[in-house]
Order: structure tokens, then sequence, then C-alpha cells
């Protein structure tokens, strides 16, 4: 089995339509007709490129990210001595605010910016 990416039958679209996918190359393989499948190394070396991704989904593995990130955050503050002094607790409420609103744009699929995360 090997890389292989779905192009176009028009060699002057340079795009690649779908892919990687696993496929051994000789197999029954059900594809529209307007495509045909080459080596994904193939298609690197003949110039061809992924289409960019959205700005929505650039946003929604940023949002990931920071939500992600914000466990280790909170736990170093919890893991802080006691009593905390004003300047944590704000940096904290801070923080907290700025993943609160990433869980947010998440859960409400507000993705057109990062803005305030």
């Amino acid at each position: 089995m090997a890389r292989y990416v779905l192009v176009s039958t028009d060699i002057a679209d340079k795009m690649i339509k779908a892919g990687p996918i696993l496929w051994d190359g000789t197999s029954p393989l059900d594809i529209a007709t307007d495509r045909m499948a080459i080596l994904a190394t193939a298609a690197a070396s003949a110039g061809y490129t992924f289409p960019p991704r959205p700005v929505t989904e650039l946003n929604r593995t940023t949002l990931r990210r920071r939500v992600a990130t914000s466990v280790t955050t909170n736990a170093t503050y919890l893991g802080l001595p006691t009593p905390r002094t004003n300047a944590q607790i704000a940096t904290q409420v801070e923080a907290l605010t700025r993943q609160n609103t990433a869980l947010i744009r998440l859960m409400l699929e507000l993705l057109d910016t990062t803005e305030g995360t």
C-alpha cells in the first residue's frame, strides 16, 4: 500500500482534489471520471498542492490547542502556595476569561477569529 492523491485529469489544474489515500495501485478504485490517482510523492514532484485550509479550520485548530494548554496553566495555578497574591489571582482571572472565550467559540462554532482567546 502506498499513499496516493486524487488530482484532476486536466494536467493544468495543479490542485490536489482529495487524499492522501492508501491504495495498492492495482485494485479497482471508484473515482470520478475527471479525477486520477497518482502517488503522493509524484504529485509533489509535479507541482501539485493541497488547497489552502479555510480560516475557520485553522482557527478551530488554534482554539483547541489553546484549550488543551489551559489544563496545564490551571494546574500550575492550583499548585501555587496559598495565600495567592493579588497579581497571581488577576493573572488567573484573565487566563480563565480567555479560556472560556475559546471554549464558547468552539461550542458555538464562532470560528471567524480567535480574538479574545
